[in-house]
């Protein structure tokens, strides 16, 4: 009696489909990518999550940086992004206190530490 290997799996799975793979049809397909309306919603709600909105008294002031930060906002989002995976806490992805530091140090005259 001579031995025979085993059929771990069903030998169709091994055809690949003849359209080939295309984004539509994919896993991904449901995934929607970040537009300018997105990216200006999560601004708008960034700046009111933050201090930032109580610290500026001066509407004037509060104004100016709006319009300064507003059209930078998507680098900040990618930045923040990237950083947040660096050194996460536990599983929440997050930006603690050593890479916030680095980040600033990084910065050297952008920062006035005021």
């Amino acid at each position: 009696m001579q031995a025979k290997p085993r059929i771990a799996f069903n030998t169709l799975e091994l055809s690949r489909p003849s359209d080939g793979w295309s984004f539509d049809i994919s896993f991904f397909a449901k995934y929607k990518f970040d537009n300018d309306l997105v990216i200006g919603k999560c601004f708008d709600w960034d700046w009111r999550c933050s201090a930032l909105e109580k610290m500026i008294k001066d509407p004037i002031e509060k104004e100016m940086i709006i319009k300064y930060l507003r059209p930078k906002y998507g680098l900040i989002r990618e930045t923040y992004k990237h950083l947040a995976c660096v050194a996460p806490a536990g599983n929440m992805p997050s930006i603690g206190m050593n890479v916030i530091t680095e980040l600033m140090l990084k910065c050297n005259d952008f920062v006035d530490y005021k």
